[in-house]
């Protein structure tokens, strides 16, 4: 019994300690272990944090998606570059909408043939994106895209929050970061449901707390870095 407790301690410092190395925007924060498949597995404990935040603006949020969408539109052109190189696409065909040739049919053809495309660099967009909110990327903080960086604003793993009273923060329990899956649901729901339908997909962003309704289904609050 002595024995449990005293590694149980020390992975709950340990965990601690790991939390401690790992930025958070307000330094005030709590930690409690749990652990994942049972209380005889201490080799890898689930780390909860709670913390203080400010939420993300709507227009912090709207600039940095704007970033995050050259960064996009870059990626699928270079998908449709390679597309191309490699012969996997006839350009000709779409030189035809070009000149005098061009009708709604060939129109309504192309856009077909350019759907699966879209939908592809749609999901290595989405891919990508969730690396860099699970993981970071490219020197990016956990948590942000290019876009967010530069905005100084974040997504974290937000399990359940509260208003703290008498002020403009809320307090988070959440995990240290966004589990990738989670990232990975997030970025799939906002990048091939949401973005295809600006701007009625506004209405996506009418929830409490600025929270959209991918931030609901993955678990995850946008705050400020």
């Amino acid at each position: 019994m002595i024995n449990n407790n005293f590694s149980q301690n020390m992975v709950t410092m340990n965990s601690f300690n790991s939390v401690s190395n790992t930025h958070l925007p307000n330094a005030r924060y709590n930690v409690s272990v749990t652990f994942t498949q049972g209380m005889n597995n201490i080799a890898n404990p689930r780390v909860i944090v709670t913390s203080n935040y400010r939420i993300a603006s709507y227009v912090r949020r709207f600039l940095a998606e704007c970033i995050d969408f050259l960064f996009s539109f870059f990626i699928k052109i270079l998908i449709m570059y390679f597309l191309v190189e490699f012969e996997f696409i006839d350009i000709g065909r779409y030189e035809k909408l070009l000149g005098d040739e061009a009708d709604i049919q060939s129109l309504i053809d192309v856009t077909q043939d350019l759907f699966p495309i879209e939908m592809l660099g749609k999901m290595i967009s989405s891919i990508l994106e969730a690396l860099c909110l699970s993981y970071g990327m490219a020197g990016n903080q956990i948590g942000s895209t290019p876009g967010k960086a530069i905005f100084g604003i974040r997504v974290i793993s937000c399990h359940s929050l509260s208003s703290v009273p008498g002020s403009d923060l809320v307090r988070v329990v959440g995990d240290v970061r966004v589990p990738f899956w989670n990232a990975l649901i997030r970025s799939v729901l906002k990048n091939v449901l949401v973005n295809s339908f600006f701007p009625i997909s506004t209405v996506a962003f009418s929830f409490q707390h600025n929270r959209a309704f991918y931030d609901l289904a993955a678990q995850t609050l946008v705050v400020h870095s």
